[in-house]
């Protein structure tokens, strides 16, 4: 029994590397592109080898069995002929063109049409009834089911490694499901099956020296379908056969229907699938696979209750159980999309309302007070509002005209000094314009010095002049704000007697 598998397997690792020379003899390769998930350009067709290993592990089969016990391996054979075949144009011509797609379509319903009457007649003459209801079926669903699965398994070829590591799970479920039900046929084909795709998965995993191609994807997956169609019509339960391959059913299904509501050409190739957006996302092909494989596996173990003749309530849970394991697998995409996002966002700033007060203050970076009074002029009514208004006092009286004359001044209004319970009266400074306390630091008042100079007829200022930017009540000053509290009005009765008398004098 082990013969087959394993001549399945060394006819397959033999043949790789020829296969991948002459593809790259013939520049059959797959470049990458936006659809792909490669980066260098890597041979296709390397299901050629596998197509070969199956063969040859059919032909073991048939030898060591004798003619007349030989099981019936004849839809499995036809399969992979035909889609083989079907495969083999489309990778070698792809190039220019291919097979378009309508017509690569119509070729796979003839060829399903035909496995599927092989497949009946096979079942039909052996010792097992289907019965006339199970034959009808077989004849209705058989084609389109051969040409979805097909199809599916050449979608879902997309990492390295997930069709070999799908294509053995498969083999390695039918062979248990054959056992338990004493079906030769199903024992024998996922044997060899199992042995061809392990003979290659060291020329595509972990990294891909070599494509399966179309040949390779279409002959493995008519393989599948042609045994599971002849298994089912032998009365082995249908979850047994189709648990392997679920998660492959269910992501092109999903899949499928998503892009055909989308508007989308789904006959062409993309990166929609859940294995194509898991790679997306970060995971290593060799992740990806293991995890299918995994999920694929744990699904054939399940599907295996229903093999042994489970009660009902006890198949229903397994069916369940496989039905939460591919909603898990669909999910995945999102879930792992979803945790990349929350690891690569930023964290997120404190808002205003949970800081905390025990941070210390921000330097105060203005600048001193007297540079802002210098170069931000205010009012002096604005210098500093928590300072009671004094009551304003009486503005002195002027000297005498005559002793005005004698000093040659005039004599003016100058405000005297008040204090408050507060503390001392804000001064003006003439050129800033701004009030400043007495008690801050300011220059000396020194003797007074001669009487300025000035315009015929103009007042001279008081205490000689300053020299500008100084502050004071200068000729060059701009004089203090009028307020309530100060007077700063010049005496014109008494500059006109000064004047009168300074003319008589002359």
């Amino acid at each position: 029994m082990l013969g087959a598998p394993f001549a399945a397997c060394v006819a397959t690792m033999i043949t790789a590397p020829l296969v991948i020379w002459y593809m790259r003899r013939l520049a059959v390769l797959d470049v990458a592109n936006e659809r792909t998930l490669h980066t260098v350009p890597t041979p296709r067709g390397g299901g050629a080898a596998v197509v070969v290993g199956i063969f040859s592990g059919v032909l073991v089969t048939v030898l060591s069995s004798g003619r007349a016990s030989a099981p019936d391996l004849l839809p499995m054979t036809l399969a992979v002929a035909l889609f083989g075949l079907i495969g083999l144009a489309e990778d070698v011509g792809g190039d220019i063109g291919g097979i378009a797609p309508l017509r690569r379509l119509a070729m796979q319903v003839l060829a399903a049409l035909a496995l599927t009457g092989v497949t009946v007649l096979s079942v039909a003459v052996s010792d097992t009834d289907p019965g006339l209801a199970m034959v009808v079926a077989a004849a209705v669903i058989g084609p389109l089911w051969v040409t979805a699965f097909v199809n599916a398994f050449n979608f879902m070829d997309g990492v390295n490694g997930i069709s070999a590591v799908q294509a053995t799970v498969a083999g390695v479920g039918f062979t248990l499901a054959g056992l338990v039900h004493d079906h030769e046929p199903l024992v024998a084909g996922g044997l060899v099956v199992a042995g061809a795709a392990l003979g290659f998965a060291p020329f595509n995993l972990p990294r891909a020296l070599v494509f399966l191609g179309d040949v390779g994807s279409y002959a493995l997956g008519a393989a599948i379908a042609a045994l599971a169609l002849q298994a089912a019509l032998s009365g082995v339960p249908v979850e047994a056969v189709v648990a392997p391959v679920v998660l492959y059913l269910a992501d092109t299904a999903t899949t499928l229907i998503r892009r055909i509501r989308a508007g989308e050409r789904w006959y062409l190739p993309h990166r929609s699938h859940a294995y194509q957006r898991l790679a997306t996302a970060g995971w290593s092909h060799t992740a990806v696979a293991g995890y299918t494989g995994m999920l694929a596996t744990t699904c054939m173990a399940l599907g295996l209750v229903s093999a042994a003749g489970a009660p009902v309530p006890v198949r229903a849970c397994a069916d369940l159980a496989i039905l939460l394991l591919v909603v898990r697998y669909l999910g995945a995409p999102r879930r792992v999309a979803a945790r990349l996002a929350a690891t690569d966002a930023p964290a997120e700033q404190p808002s205003t309302d949970d800081a905390t007060t025990d941070e210390p203050p921000a330097a105060d970076t203005r600048a001193p007070a007297d540079t802002r009074a210098a170069a931000e002029p205010r009012p002096a009514a604005d210098a500093d509002p928590t300072l009671p208004t004094p009551a304003p006092s009486p503005t002195p009286p002027a000297p005498p005209p005559a002793a005005a004359a004698a000093e040659g001044r005039v004599a003016v209004a100058v405000p005297a000094q008040r204090t408050s319970p507060d503390g001392p009266e804000p001064h003006v400074d003439a050129d800033a314009g701004q009030p400043r306390r007495r008690g801050r630091r300011s220059r000396p008042a020194g003797p007074p010095g001669p009487p300025a100079a000035g315009p015929p007829g103009a007042p001279a200022a008081r205490g000689g002049a300053r020299p500008p930017g100084r502050g004071g009540w200068g000729a060059g000053g701009a004089g203090p704000p009028a307020t309530p509290a100060v007077s700063h009005a010049v005496d014109h009765e008494a500059l006109d007697g000064v004047r009168a008398d300074a003319g008589g004098a002359r």
